[in-house]
């Protein structure tokens, strides 16, 4: 949203900023008759320009966006892990592997910048060689000495297109911008809806009922992330991946690290939607989860271990609160 704000004060110059050339060029028209043109030319060849520069940055816009969308990520999970990246001594390994990606970010925020340099210094000296190409032309085509009233309602003119030429990189570069920020806000609302996780019921094409003794159920040809990479396959021999959980049963998943825990916990609670027809997932009853990330709740520490439902009138409840104390 901060570039739509940076945006928004620049939009009337969308609409004065043409305005203001138009009437210039004429008023240079009438004063220095067909040598107008000549400023018009180049005008267009440093609109030209700038538009190809514009298109270039765009992308190096849309890439450095990526690398820092790369970067929080591994910033992210490197501070839920800190623990373990101390206990195993891969402070280096980690280091080098944020550097690069920052390295990568850095390459490409710099070639932005100089793209920029480059469409600010097109504008900026836009109105020097306009001027000199019109009045190169003026004496070419009439023949006659440039005089000193000419000149100077001419450079005046000049002087009044320096603010729409010189304004024009300051839009480019707020509307370029907010162009990316819309694209990428676009992309992430058009994001299909997770399917709810309904008790008695399975994800997918297909609906049946659990067994009698399920709890948890299972099926599917494989597990993929939202970006199609792979999350779980098939053990070898298998066709499929099944997991079955009785009621009653305590179950601890294990595994090293990536090796699609948390990727197997979301597609059991809808948050990770299965492909069409290559699976379906169930539960029976009600679910409760306690998410790796730890959060807490805008209220007392009372609040928050009961989540609200704490009562002066319940004995079970003050037991259960008070073992809890007991037990952090």
């Amino acid at each position: 949203t901060l570039k739509f704000v940076w945006f928004m004060p620049q939009a009337p110059i969308l609409v004065s900023a043409p305005l203001q050339l138009l009437i210039c060029l004429i008023l240079l028209g009438v004063f220095v008759g067909y040598a107008a043109f000549a400023g018009l030319v180049v005008m267009v060849l440093f609109v030209l320009v700038v538009s190809r520069c514009q298109m270039i940055a765009q992308g190096y816009m849309v890439r450095t966006m990526g690398a820092k969308d790369q970067r929080l990520k591994v910033e992210a999970e490197l501070l839920k892990a800190i623990k373990v990246v101390k206990l195993y001594a891969w402070e280096e390994t980690v280091e080098h592997r944020v550097d690069e990606i920052r390295q990568n970010e850095l390459r490409l925020m710099l070639r932005y910048r100089l793209l920029q340099g480059v469409m600010f210094l097109s504008f900026s000296s836009a109105t020097l060689v306009m001027s000199t190409a019109t009045f190169a032309a003026y004496q070419a085509i009439t023949g006659e000495q440039l005089d000193a009233p000419t000149a100077f309602t001419a450079m005046s003119l000049f002087a009044i297109i320096t603010f729409p030429l010189s304004a024009g990189p300051l839009f480019m570069r707020f509307f370029l911008e907010a162009q990316v920020a819309s694209r990428r806000i676009q992309a992430f609302l058009e994001v299909p809806d997770a399917k709810p996780t309904y008790p008695n019921s399975f994800m997918g094409v297909e609906r049946r009922q659990l067994e009698d003794n399920a709890a948890v159920c299972l099926d599917a040809q494989e597990l993929r992330w939202v970006d199609g990479s792979l999350l779980l396959r098939p053990p070898t021999g298998s066709a499929s991946l099944s997991l079955k959980i009785k009621r009653g049963e305590f179950v601890a998943i294990v595994g090293r690290t990536g090796a699609g825990k948390t990727g197997l916990l979301q597609a059991l609670l809808g948050e990770l939607p299965l492909q069409e027809g290559c699976g379906s997932v169930g539960m029976h009853g009600s679910v409760g989860y306690c998410a790796q990330q730890a959060w807490v709740c805008n209220a007392t520490v009372r609040e928050n271990i009961t989540m609200g439902a704490y009562s002066e009138d319940s004995n079970s409840q003050a037991r259960r609160y008070e073992a809890t104390l007991r037990a952090c």
